[in-house]
Formats: C-alpha cells, structure tokens, sequence
C-alpha cells in the first residue's frame, strides 16, 4: 500500500508539472488588427494595418468612396496600404482561425505629399536643400461641433435630444443652416448593428447628399457631398464620441 500510495502522489506531481510548464509555454491571446487614417497625397490616401501578433493576420477591405474591394495580409507590426479615390471610409474585415472581427476609420484628408528634391544649378550646387513647404494651420472651431475638421461640408452637434446636422455655405465666415435631427432615442434602438444604418439624410442648398449613418460598433459617420470649392467629391468623418 505505501508503494502504491507513493506511485499516485508521483503520478498527481507529475502531471501538475506538466500543466504548469504547458501554460507557460501557451500561446498568447489573439490581438485583433488596427486601423489608422494616415496622409493624403492629391486623390490618393495612406491607411496603416497594426499587427500586434507574432504572425501574419489575413484581412480584406472596403473602400465606401468608391466601392472597391479586396485582399491583404498584414505581417508583425505596420502594414500600409495606399488608395485612389480621395476622403473615404476605410473597413477592413478578418477572420483568424475563429477569431473575426472589423475597424472601420476615415481617411486622414491632411495633404502630405513627397517634396521634390530641386535639380543642381551653377548657383547652389554643393549646398541644395530641400525646401520646407509651408505649414497649413486650419482653424479651430470651439462651437461644441462632432466633426472640427476645416474642410468638412456639413457639421454634426449634439442636443439635448440627440444630433442636430447643419450644411455648410461655400463661405468661411457664413453661418450654416439646419439639414435634420436624429433622436437618441432612436438610436439606441437599434443596439448592435451587423451592418451600417442610414439614420437621417438630406440634400444641401447646392444639390448634393447629406447623410448619418449607424456603424457597427457602435460608430456614427457622416457622409456628404463636398462643397462646390473642394477638389475632391465626398467628405467622410466616423467617430464614436462626441459631448
């Protein structure tokens, strides 16, 4: 009996121990991937894919400026992708061995594009530099709107009931007009949505749409035409809080 007892306690220490070093040497929790809004060059803008894994996370991807889709693969680390079609709403979508999951962001529209290094000349050869470009300081709006950005097309506010939009004249010092408002009420009763909800929409004083949209999770984003001045055809802005 003493030796049998002895064989079980050995038998019960050896299979502690091999529970203890199998959960030291597990593999660490799935980290899912993030997605930022980089530069913009002209009708190009710059996405970076973070990777927190020690492996390579497939993903596919949407662009809702201009529709286009497709496929990549973010290796350890950063990852960047570049697309044609100016301010956009970016979505990536993936799904690792059972753990899915999706970021949607609005393209950083701040242009940052290559500075050109100047040819020699007979003047400055043996001392070129690169020229600094000039430093655009846009202006800060303290009025409590969602979505500060300068070149936005339409502002988004909070009320006491919910968000009230307003469109935007194609003037800097005018004052906007109310477009619509959406009750909070309303939205909280769609909870958690698989796909984007339209919450309010209407047309601006120069023709073009103005939308607000429910993002699954949780996110709001608006969608408008851009302003007669505005090189590019849509302004996009999604964010998740606004007081």
């Amino acid at each position: 009996m003493k030796i049998l007892g002895r064989v079980l306690l050995f038998a019960v220490f050896l299979i502690s121990s091999l529970l203890a070093v199998s959960s030291v040497f597990a593999d660490p929790p799935f980290q899912g991937l993030r997605l930022t809004g980089m530069s913009a060059c002209d009708n190009t803008r710059t996405f970076r894919v973070r990777n927190s894994n020690a492996f390579d996370v497939p993903f596919t991807w949407r662009s809702t400026a201009t529709g286009e889709t497709g496929s990549d693969t973010a290796a350890p680390g950063d990852s960047f992708l570049t697309i044609n079609g100016g301010n956009t709403t970016f979505i990536i979508n993936w799904n690792y061995s059972g753990n899915s999951g999706s970021q949607t962001k609005s393209s950083n529209n701040t242009q940052n594009c290559p500075q050109p290094t100047p040819d020699p000349t007979p003047e400055n050869t043996g001392s070129l530099s690169t020229p600094e470009a000039p430093v655009y300081v846009p202006p800060v709006f303290e009025d409590g709107r969602c979505n500060p950005e300068p070149w936005a097309s339409a502002v988004l506010y909070r009320t006491d009931a919910g968000f009230e939009m307003f469109g935007i004249f194609d003037d800097v010092d005018s004052e906007g007009y109310s477009l619509f408002e959406v009750a909070q009420e309303a939205i909280d009763a769609y909870g958690d949505v698989q796909d984007a909800v339209l919450l309010g929409q209407a047309t601006s004083v120069y023709g073009g749409l103005v939308e607000l949209w429910l993002l699954p999770m949780g996110e709001l984003q608006i969608h408008a035409a851009a302003l007669p001045s505005h090189a590019h055809d849509w302004y996009d802005y999604v964010f998740s809080e606004c007081v």
